[in-house]
């Protein structure tokens, strides 16, 4: 008791919230802190990028309404934003508590995929916390064996036995994933939160007695159901990222002038502050039946099964090109596909892409772009083939 009071009374010494440069779970309901044991410090590892390290203030933790929105606030500053039908804004508050965290890590770019907390040891020292608090769920992997590798065109941390941690293209964050867990001794996942997905996905450090699971599934059948992969384009091979679309994940979210269309943590568009066209959006891909969202660059499109759709839905508008003609070509010193007049299609950011759009759309035959939205910049556009 003596040792806890001490480390939340130097995590109360924390400075303001300021960032600084430095598979299947089993259901775990301890009665108590899950405990863990480190015996050492932080190892000398080179990490590919500088840790993402918020200070957190245990004082200035609160849960909120914040111009609508339900959040955790760090020192006045939002920390997360929740469901405000689940009470998982709580849950992750008591998970700061729980761990006297002082400095709060994230990793993953377009979404966060991870995340680590750190406290204070009698020293004064920046450590590993001493429990893991009450993970939702626990599952271990192997740190020796711990790699990254590229399945079926996602970036994915995996060990000998199982896949861990999938992200997408971002293969720099999955090489940080892998660094930080050597650097701090992590070798478990816990979860936390009660909503359709983990509210706070976190890396535990504990002794092999501690509980945890290892996947009911094996790493070959994991593959086959990964959410997130490269997009599989005849003739290509794997290529850009596709989501698996889960309808009843998807919402549309105000952040402050800013209407998002989010499946999760994800976030599929942007709308500007047109909040009834990010709701057309939700129906097109509910009535539509789409089943993977596909990002290739700055193009989007949406997948039935893995084959084209072949409808426009009925609240997008839509322009037709001929496929056959499509080309790459440089204008007004911009890349983009165009067609047989000259008409640009789909912007790319330099020619290889610009190649490699008209490649996609010759290989699953689209012949329209389908737009839901009125701006010209914040809209959901996909292709469709309607021939």
């Amino acid at each position: 008791m003596l040792r806890i009071l001490s480390l939340l009374l130097l995590a109360l010494t924390a400075s303001a919230q300021t960032p600084i440069v430095v598979s299947k779970q089993q259901s775990v309901k301890p009665s108590q802190p899950l405990p863990v044991s480190v015996t050492a410090g932080p190892r000398a590892i080179t990490l590919p990028r500088d840790e993402k390290l918020l200070v957190v203030d245990q004082r200035s933790l609160r849960v909120q309404y914040l111009a609508n929105r339900l959040v955790l606030t760090n020192n006045n500053q939002v920390f997360r934003q929740f469901d405000s039908k689940s009470n998982d804004a709580e849950v992750v508050k008591q998970l700061l508590n729980d761990l006297v965290v002082v400095r709060w890590g994230t990793i993953g770019v377009q979404r966060i995929v991870v995340e680590y907390g750190l406290t204070l040891d009698a020293r004064g020292e920046v450590v590993v916390p001493p429990n893991a608090g009450f993970p939702q769920g626990v599952v271990s992997f192997d740190l020796k064996s711990l790699r990254v590798e590229a399945v079926r065109g996602a970036w994915c941390v995996r060990d000998n036995d199982s896949i861990n941690l999938t992200f997408g293209l971002e293969k720099l964050e999955a090489e940080q994933a892998v660094a930080v867990c050597q650097k701090y001794g992590f070798n478990r996942l816990g979860t936390a939160g009660r909503g359709r997905e983990p509210a706070v996905t976190y890396f535990i450090a504990a002794t092999d007695t501690t509980p945890g699971a290892s996947p009911t599934k094996s790493a070959d059948l994991q593959r086959q159901v990964l959410t997130r992969t490269g997009i599989d384009v005849p003739g290509l091979g794997f290529i850009g990222e596709r989501i698996a679309i889960e309808p009843k994940k998807l919402e549309v979210r105000r952040d402050g002038s800013d209407v998002t269309l989010r499946m999760g943590n994800e976030i599929l568009a942007h709308f500007g502050s047109d909040e009834w066209a990010a709701r057309d959006a939700v129906r097109v891909i509910e009535q539509a039946r789409f089943t993977e969202f596909c990002r290739f660059g700055g193009m989007t499109f949406f997948l039935v099964k893995g084959k084209a759709p072949t409808a426009v839905p009925f609240h997008a508008r839509s322009t037709r090109f001929d496929p056959a003609s499509l080309r790459s070509r440089e204008l007004n010193g911009k890349w983009y596909a165009i067609d047989a007049s000259g008409r640009p299609v789909l912007p790319a950011t330099d020619e290889k892409e610009a190649v490699e759009i008209v490649k996609i759309v010759k290989a699953f035959g689209f012949d329209t772009v389908a737009t839901v939205g009125n701006s010209p910049t914040a809209n959901l556009q996909f292709l469709v083939k309607s021939r």
